[in-house]
Parts: C-alpha cells; structure tokens; sequence
C-alpha cells in the first residue's frame, strides 16, 4: 500500500470526557469500535489525552478487547486447553429441540473444529435466541442452547458479542457422553472468555502525575484491531472536589483495510 492511499494515512479521533471526571465512581469511555462486516482491520499508533484543568485524583485504564481470536493472537494455544472425550461429530443444531447428548456432541465438535482452525466447517444452527447476559447456575438446557448456537454464529461472523456470565466456574474437560447442563455452561462460559480476552494495554495510568497542561502520553505503538474490536478508557476517579477541564482523549490510528460497502 503506498503512502498517497487515503487508507494509510494517519487518523485522529478526540474524545471529551470532562463529565466522566465529575463522578466518584469508576466509569467507561469508549475510544474506538470496529465495525463488523465491512472486513476492516485498523492499527492503533498512540493513545493520549489533553487537558486544562488537572483533576485531584484520578487514574485510567487503556483497555482493548478482542472480539474474536485468530491464528496470529493465540487462537491455537487457547483451544487445544481444551479436553473433550466421546464426541460425535455433530454440525447441524436445533437450539430449541435438542438433548443433552447433541448438546454436547456440537460443543464438542466445536472445539474440535476451531482446533483444526479457522475457518469453521458449516453448520446449520436453527430456532436461536440471542441473548447477553448468561447465569451459568441456571440449569435451563434451553438457555444453553442458545448461547451454543450464539457462540457458532458469532464465530462465523467473524467476532463475539460480548456476553456477561455471571456464577461460572472455570472448565476445559469434559466427557459428551458423561456430562451435566452445568457442565457444559460452564464449559460454554470458558471457551467464550479464551475467545475473546480483554487486555490492559497500560493500566493504572495517573491523570495527574504528569502534571502538565496540554497533551500526554498514555500509550504508543502497534497494535491490530480486526472487526468488532473495541478500545475502551477506564476512569477510576477517587476525589472529584476538583472537576477537569479540557480533557479529552486523542487516539492515533490507520486503516490496514477496508473491502465492505
């Protein structure tokens, strides 16, 4: 790609965020998000912010995370940490009629399939119900269901929405033909987590410690971000008598690609 490609060129995009800096409680920005569909892949050069005012007391995190893992970024490494016994080959799912034992022999072809690589084999996923929020001790096979034939489609688009499990119990070992709907939840709540890692790329950096009005440096670099990855800043803010001013954060990135309409 030549340097005269619009795509190569450098990018800025500033984000105020003086109101986040009026609450005493930790609080979210977010920075960059990917968007799916549209084969974009971007690379972050530089993150930083700029202020006027300095606040008394607050910290940030640089947090990215990776809606999808590939072979580049530990796809391998993450599924073969996974031991499945006794699983049939099974790729074609009704999430609304299945039995247990089908149940497990797609979550066992699954990880079989994404150990053998990307991309998946087709599958046939019917009567899903998509959901984000996912409470392991449920016990309810059709909640499981669902979040299978959720976890396949999303992988074949290419990311993961993110779900929030909640009583989860970490599980790489299972038996398809000795298993529990626990189980699995659990198995289901794991393989999601190593599929999509959230990563501080700087954690714990003072909003004040650098003492300077105008604009500083949080984090610089190389770093990919493929479609539906999102960059996030977490405000952790301990003393607000003093509100911020003027701040807002600059983030530095290119387009690698871009092929959708």
């Amino acid at each position: 790609m030549s340097s005269a490609d619009p795509q190569a060129q450098v990018q800025l995009i500033t984000v105020p965020f003086d109101w986040h800096l009026s609450l005493t409680t930790q609080d979210e920005l977010a920075l960059l998000a990917v968007p799916h569909g549209k084969n974009v892949q971007l690379e972050l050069l530089s993150v930083g912010y700029v202020n006027r005012v300095i606040v008394t007391a607050a910290t940030c995190d640089l947090e990215w995370r990776d809606a999808l893992r590939t072979a580049e970024n530990g796809l391998q490494t993450s599924v073969d940490a996974f031991t499945v016994t006794n699983g049939a080959t099974q790729r074609t799912f009704d999430c609304n009629g299945a039995v247990l034992a089908t149940s497990a022999d797609v979550l066992a072809t699954l990880i079989a399939d994404l150990q053998s690589g990307l991309p998946l084999p087709a599958y046939t996923i019917t009567n899903l119900t998509r959901a984000v929020a996912h409470n392991s001790d449920a016990n309810s096979q059709a909640l499981l269901d669902d979040m299978i034939g959720q976890i396949i489609t999303d992988i074949v688009d290419g990311r993961l929405v993110d779900v929030v499990f909640t009583n989860t119990t970490t599980d790489r070992t299972f038996d398809a033909d000795s298993t529990t709907v626990l189980e699995l939840a659990d198995i289901v709540q794991t393989l999601h987590d190593d599929l999509t890692p959230t990563t501080d790329l700087v954690a714990g950096v003072s909003l004040i410690d650098a003492g300077i009005e105008g604009y500083v440096s949080i984090w610089s670099g190389s770093q990919i971000l493929n479609q539906g990855d999102t960059l996030n800043l977490e405000l952790a803010v301990t003393d607000s008598t003093t509100d911020g001013e003027g701040y807002a954060a600059i983030v530095e990135f290119r387009v690698l690609r871009h092929s959708g309409g």
